[in-house]
C-alpha cells in the first residue's frame, strides 16, 4: 500500500539539512527499516548515503539495496552530474560499488566530462 504523502514534499526534502549527524543517522535507520518507506523517500535517502559525515553514510549505504535499482541509479546518476564535488565523489564511489552495466555506463559518461580530479 502507497503512503498518501507526496515523496518530493519541500519539507521532506529540507529535513536533512535541519538534523544532526545523529538525527540523520535516526532517520536513516527509521527509513532503512521499511521498504516502502525506503522508496517512498528514495531521494531522500540517497542523499543521506552521500552524506557529508561518515557515521551517516556508514548507515544509509547498506540499505541503497532495498531501492529499486532503476531509481537508484537515476538518483546517483543525477548526483553525479549535478552535485557538488563531495556529493559527485560520494555517488561516483557507490555507483562503482554496484554490478551491472548500467552503473558502469553511469561512471563512464561522467568521467568524459567530470573536470575534479578527485570525483574522477
Amino acid at each position: 500500500m502507497r503512503r498518501p504523502w507526496p515523496t518530493t514534499c519541500a519539507a521532506t526534502e529540507a529535513l536533512p539539512a535541519q538534523l544532526s549527524a545523529s538525527g540523520r543517522v535516526l532517520l536513516a535507520k527509521r527509513l532503512g527499516k521499511d521498504k516502502t518507506l525506503l522508496n517512498d523517500f528514495a531521494s531522500l535517502f540517497v542523499r543521506l548515503a552521500i552524506d557529508g559525515s561518515k557515521t551517516v553514510r556508514a548507515e544509509a549505504t547498506p540499505h541503497l539495496a532495498g531501492i529499486a535499482e532503476a531509481q537508484r541509479l537515476e538518483l546517483l546518476g543525477q548526483l553525479l552530474k549535478d552535485g557538488d564535488t563531495t556529493q559527485r565523489t560520494q555517488a561516483a564511489e557507490l555507483l562503482a560499488r554496484l554490478p551491472g552495466d548500467a552503473a558502469r555506463a553511469l561512471l563512464a559518461a561522467a568521467a568524459e566530462t567530470e573536470t575534479s580530479k578527485a570525483v574522477q
